[in-house]
């Protein structure tokens, strides 16, 4: 079980050695041939031969998982068994029904297509929803995405955590005290 490095023979004939792409190839646990571009030139080279080291000690220590194309729902059902049942209630009732208005409303298909786009359009279907909901909620829902989506991205679902742009909230009135 090892990765390689190659040049699609099509590509070079059609762009020339130097403007060809560098592909890192292998075969993953599964069986399944899988492959990665990673640019042309002598830079692809260069990071085509450090993939293809990485996804070879992978393989090689057992610690290979392709979770970059896992679904939404099947990183929830993880994140509800490791890290929700063990939360007290009412933090795990308020994420719970954060990820239900996430679904609902963002519609997430694979974790690692989850960007900072995606967020911004929750955020303004939010505000759109059912009733008005101040900046308040908003961002309190928005901590709570964070923190999901920063476990998605230690458990290697996602390659980062999206940038997240909180709403801003009405300052308090001061108080005046009569003398």
């Amino acid at each position: 079980m090892r990765a390689w490095t190659y040049q699609d023979f099509k590509q070079v004939a059609k762009y020339g050695a130097d403007k060809a792409s560098h592909y890192v190839g292998w075969v993953d646990p599964k069986g399944r041939r899988k492959c990665k571009s990673c640019g042309p030139g002598s830079a692809g080279r260069r990071a085509a031969e450090r993939m293809a080291e990485k996804i070879t000690a992978q393989m090689l220590t057992g610690t290979y998982d392709d979770r970059s194309k896992r679904t939404w729902q099947a990183f929830v059902d993880d994140y509800t068994d490791k890290v929700l049942k063990p939360m007290k209630p009412g933090s795990r009732s308020a994420r719970e029904t954060t990820l239900k208005h996430f679904k609902r409303l963002a519609k997430p298909t694979l974790v690692g297509a989850i960007d900072t786009k995606q967020i911004d359009g929750y955020i303004a279907a939010r505000k759109l929803d059912r009733k008005v909901i101040s900046p308040s909620t908003i961002n309190h829902e928005l901590r709570e995405l964070r923190a999901v989506l920063r476990k998605a991205a230690k458990w290697g679902y996602l390659a980062q955590t999206p940038e997240f742009n909180f709403q801003k909230e009405p300052k308090k009135l001061t108080t005046y005290v009569t003398p």
